[in-house]
């Protein structure tokens, strides 16, 4: 990490803020559209930051979204420390790629980008320039500027401080060059809660989709065919998802060796916790005992009958969120921060 921050002397950032005794630096690693990167520095430290999301599971950390995405990196300066947060916005449909939010949820079983292009009066020639996906939402954890170049950047979890005012001003970034119409979201329930609350009077509000395509909240599912038993930790009620699991080893229809065979830091007994992370490696590697094909060796059940009542009584982790630009970014407009300078 040493050696980027070293090679990022010759990068100017493209706007630079002061918000009390912090500086927030931002960089644009992409532009919209276009597959190249601006910079190999930038694309390392996005991968840097990438790293952090890999805690639900093993992914690339360069994918094929990333060919039309602009991607932000926000550097954050303070008491002699440093964090990042990095943040993708990728099109609605391009080179044949729909977006990987509407893919994972469904509206009454069928996919929701339908009733979005009839209820938004989207049609599938501008799916590209009317929606706009927020995603890869990642950080790299604070670390001493005079700190080893061994030790920078490798602290996980990542605990950010300013989590939300980095992220509002990458998207004031964003928003004020950009012509779309809808932004979408997929986010946790605490990963919602630390981008959204700026200060104690200012939250952002970032609406389910249903309230915008005037639906119930039943009629949108995440589809579990997509991603949600390969990242349960992600997209899947973990404590839920727990509990189901403890309730099928004590009437002896799982066993509890099988499951410890992959996810190495499984207990039986379920330990309420406030840091997410632990409750993280509890399950990691759980993925494979979900996905599992045909009979659960040493189990009563299969990997097909765990799935269907996974299905029945484990709830969806994050929802879908659509907010219209002009909400979000009259919002952001609420936020008063000036840069300290435009950088040439």
């Amino acid at each position: 990490m040493q050696k980027l921050l070293k090679s990022l002397e010759n990068i100017k950032p493209v706007r630079i803020y002061k918000i009390g005794t912090a500086t927030f630096r931002i960089y644009k690693a992409k532009n919209l559209y276009h597959p190249a990167w601006n910079s190999d520095v930038l694309k390392e430290i996005t991968k840097t930051a990438r790293r952090s999301y890999l805690r639900y599971g093993q992914m690339p950390l360069v994918d094929d979204y990333d060919k039309n995405a602009a991607i932000y990196l926000c550097r954050i300066s303070y008491n002699n420390r440093e964090e990042w947060l990095c943040l993708r916005f990728v099109p609605g449909d391009t080179d044949n790629h729909s977006l990987e939010d509407l893919n994972q949820y469904v509206f009454n079983g069928k996919s929701i980008a339908d009733i979005i292009k009839k209820k938004l009066v989207l049609t599938k020639n501008n799916l590209a320039t009317k929606l706009v996906a927020i995603s890869r939402l990642c950080g790299i954890s604070p670390y001493s500027v005079t700190e080893p170049a061994s030790k920078a950047g490798a602290s996980f979890p990542v605990t950010i401080k300013y989590t939300a005012r980095a992220f509002v001003l990458i998207n004031k970034e964003f928003f004020s060059e950009t012509h779309f119409s809808y932004l979408v979201g997929v986010f946790r329930p605490e990963v919602l809660k630390k981008i959204s609350h700026f200060s104690s009077r200012l939250n952002l509000f970032f609406p389910d989709a249903c309230q915008i395509l005037k639906c119930r909240t039943s009629q949108i599912r995440l589809d579990r065919s997509w991603l949600a038993y390969r990242f349960p930790g992600y997209f899947l009620n973990v404590e839920q998802l727990l509990k189901l699991l403890q309730k099928l080893i004590k009437e002896k229809k799982l066993s509890v060796d099988f499951i410890k065979k992959y996810a190495k830091n499984y207990r039986l007994t379920i330990k309420k916790s406030k840091n997410y992370t632990e409750t993280l490696k509890t399950i990691s590697g759980i993925s494979t005992v979900l996905l599992w094909k045909g009979k659960i060796p040493g189990s009563k059940t299969s990997g097909e009958e765990l799935r269907r009542l996974a299905n029945q009584l484990v709830a969806d982790g994050p929802k879908l969120k659509i907010v219209t630009v002009a909400s979000w970014v009259k919002q952001l407009n609420k936020i008063k921060v000036h840069p300290v300078n435009y950088p040439d």
